[in-house]
């Protein structure tokens, strides 16, 4: 506890058997440049390389501070707890290859590029962790193992978007806070599948969710509001299912689906939008949609500029007067080229909004 070491420019440790480095928070373990000036001067940071030895790296209360990429696994097991990624000119972390890196109550702060990548068959699992400031995205997935995973983190004020998934894989996105980024709050594309749970997304200067590419899982219990280009936007033949989701205040549509999207949307408060609370273009229609709340978004509670017809039964338009819930819905009678909305009966009531999960009124109250 309370070591400092001071590298050069081309300086690093090379893990290549195992090294453990405990602090405490009073007297954190510290590796930092030569002149302990983050600002002005770099140093290759810490790195494990892939071998058949399987390295092994557990830091407690250590800072790294300067850093070119603060950690670089391309294997081996890596466990950081209560650690501080401050200032690293490229990455703060990245993973790669077989590594398996594990992060617990840790902070990343003013990454000057990214902050966090997870990459070719790592496995990448953050949890109860703070991602602040980097200049572009806060964390990228991409091509990693089943059973990543990001849970109960704070991804603030970042120069990109907040979570990028990418190219087929399938992490889970839990109870965390994503909020003021400069670009959407989650993207996720090439065929990549994140499941989307029980998150707080808001004032994105993007979209809350944008899906791309056959999307096809679960987005359930999130609070998506204040974003600027919308809550849900999803293109290319996305599916899976939108339930039991609060989207409301986004500048733009609640939910916009085109380009043959289809997924289930159930369950959701879609309220008070700039645009249409759902907008459907170029082939999209929900698989099913129904017990849904729409009241207060602009333009439309419902437009249908694609050419089929959508069955929009057995959902709440904020009033039970048919006058008025017709409306709302824009269709084949305001546009002879978009598709019919048939939406009786109708709901007579706003249904129950679902409980609040634990981890959901946790995320509320850490904002």
């Amino acid at each position: 506890a309370g070591t400092q070491i001071h590298f050069s420019i081309d300086g690093g440790i090379q893990v290549d058997g195992s090294l453990e480095a405990t602090g405490t928070a009073a007297a954190p373990v510290r590796l930092v440049t030569l002149h302990d000036a983050p600002e002005s001067e770099w140093f290759r940071g810490l790195i494990v390389p892939r071998s058949e030895a399987n390295p092994s790296v557990r830091l407690t209360h250590c800072q790294i501070a300067g850093a070119t990429i603060g950690l670089y696994a391309d294997g081996g097991q890596v466990q950081m707890t209560h650690c501080l990624l401050d200032r690293c000119s490229r990455l703060a972390l990245l993973a790669s290859g077989n590594a398996n890196v594990q992060m617990d109550h840790c902070q990343i702060d003013t990454a000057r590029r990214v902050a966090v990548q997870g990459e070719r068959k790592a496995m990448l699992q953050l949890q109860d962790c703070s991602i602040k400031q980097a200049r572009s995205h806060a964390i990228i997935f991409k091509e990693v193992q089943q059973g990543s995973y990001l849970r109960r983190t704070v991804i603030d004020s970042c120069g990109g978007t907040g979570i990028y998934v990418r190219q087929g894989c399938e992490p889970s996105i839990e109870q965390c806070i994503v909020k003021n980024n400069r670009s959407d709050g989650i993207h996720s594309l090439e065929n990549a599948s994140p499941s989307i749970v029980n998150n707080t997304l808001s004032a994105n200067g993007g979209a809350g969710i944008r899906l791309n590419d056959r999307w096809a899982a679960v987005i359930q219990g999130n609070q998506i509001t204040g974003n600027s280009a919308g809550g849900i936007h999803a293109e290319t033949s996305c599916a899976g299912l939108i339930s039991e989701n609060l989207i409301a205040d986004n500048d733009q549509a609640g939910i916009y689906l085109r380009l043959a999207c289809r997924p289930a949307i159930t369950g959701n408060r879609i309220l008070d939008n700039g645009g249409p609370g759902l907008l459907l273009q170029e082939g999209s229609q929900p698989e099913s949609l129904a017990n849904n709340q729409f009241a207060g978004n602009g333009q439309a509670a419902l437009r249908n500029e694609a050419e089929t017809t959508v069955d929009a039964a057995g959902n709440w338009w904020g009033t039970t007067e048919a006058d008025q819930i017709a409306e709302m819905i824009q269709d084949h009678s305001d546009d002879p080229n978009w598709g019919q909305v048939n939406y009786e009966p109708w709901l007579e009531a706003a249904p129950a909004a679902p409980a609040a999960s634990p981890m959901a009124a946790d995320s509320a109250r850490a904002l």
